[in-house]
């Protein structure tokens, strides 16, 4: 005859337990959101409570409402740096992902001095963006400049990587782009790897080709991989400053400012702390839209994938 008689004293325990290992986790996690409340969430809400006020420095601030949103919706070259900045971000973060996939796949299949290459894709990662920046505005310069001496000896003209408009933009998306691959061929290499061989021995059984294999299998499972670095690629080349400001400095002639740079200069050359900040809150707001889009097209994805299985 079976004793149930201890089944409760058993559960009471394992509740105990359970509420203990919640309160070491919740108080685990104290100094972690203290940290971040300190560094991001009280910054944040100072920072969008200045936006509605005119503050310079050494100035009280006064309380003006939406004025310096107003200001910035009025100000052309506000308008263009978001512009700018959108293009420049759907650019490099869609040339990060092809180029990232397309690498990850090759490094899967086995070739000569294969982790030597690998080395040298993920190279860049290690480099921060102001010496890289440095690096590649000796690189790109005009008189003595690598690429236009071999450009020159090829017989082609010296080209203005870094004082002409197109020019320069395009500079600081391949610069960009160059440093910031290797996040996601760091991210889709191993998601690679995780893909069962059986499924494309499958898929050769069936007769699929290279590409039906990619289109029907790789792609799909890293899908939600290619989503989430894109909402993360998205949102740090929103804010990217430091090597497009060491590369340029929002030049020539605006053609590099982005909001970010906008932003710099309204608080740290103008002294308009109040339309700085409400610039920031526009970044946050703009980066969360997109960021949303993103989340919004993963769940889709997958909850879509589950109904129709």
């Amino acid at each position: 005859m079976i004793d149930h008689s201890s089944a409760p004293e058993k559960t009471e325990i394992y509740g105990k337990k359970h509420r203990k290992d919640n309160r070491i986790a919740v108080l685990l996690l104290v100094p972690v959101v203290g940290v971040l409340a300190l560094v991001i969430l009280i910054p944040g809400i100072i920072a969008g409570g200045l936006s509605f006020f005119s503050y310079r420095l050494g100035q009280a601030p006064a309380f003006t409402g939406l004025m310096n949103y107003k200001y910035l919706f009025n100000n052309s070259d506000f308008i263009f740096s978001i512009v700018r900045n959108l293009l420049f971000v759907g650019i490099v973060v869609f040339f990060q992902l092809f180029l990232g996939l397309i690498i990850s796949l090759v490094l899967v299949r086995k070739f000569p001095f294969q982790k030597f290459w690998v080395a040298c894709l993920l190279a860049p990662m290690a480099v921060s963006p102001s010496v890289a920046a440095v690096i590649w505005r000796y690189l790109l310069n005009y008189n003595i400049g690598p690429v236009n001496y071999i450009l020159s000896s090829a017989g082609f003209p010296r080209i203005e990587w870094l004082t002409h408009p197109v020019f320069a933009f395009v500079s600081i998306c391949l610069v960009y782009i160059w440093q910031s691959t290797p996040h996601i061929i760091i991210a889709l290499y191993p998601a690679r790897l995780t893909i069962p061989s059986t499924l494309y021995e499958a898929a050769d059984i069936d007769g699929a080709n290279t590409f039906q294999s990619f289109w029907t299998i790789t792609l799909p499972l890293l899908k939600p991989v290619i989503v989430i670095m894109a909402i993360f690629r998205t949102m740090i080349g929103f804010r990217n400053f430091g090597l497009v400001w060491t590369l340029t400095r929002g030049g020539p002639n605006n053609a590099t400012e982005l909001i970010s740079i906008f932003l710099y200069n309204e608080g740290f050359r103008y002294w308009r702390f109040g339309s700085a900040s409400a610039v920031a809150v526009i970044m946050v707001l703009i980066t969360l839209l997109i960021s949303g889009k993103y989340i919004r097209m993963m769940q889709n994805n997958t909850f879509g994938s589950q109904t129709h299985a």
